[in-house]
């Protein structure tokens, strides 16, 4: 996605701060990309959805 598409589908932000985003994320790409995946519905169905819900 361009820094176009990105404004003409948000608006409200100014071509500087979508091109701050883009510097930070590229900056913390790892660690922005792993917290994504870990909190993503595929992660969360291959480590938490097998483990039994207790019932007291």
């Amino acid at each position: 996605m361009s820094v176009e598409e990105i404004l003409a589908d948000r608006d409200y932000l100014t071509p500087a701060q979508v091109f701050s985003a883009l510097a930070y994320y590229y900056d913390h790409k790892e660690e922005i990309d792993l917290i994504r995946q870990e909190n993503s519905y595929e992660y969360w169905q291959e480590h938490y959805a097998h483990v039994p819900i207790s019932s007291n």
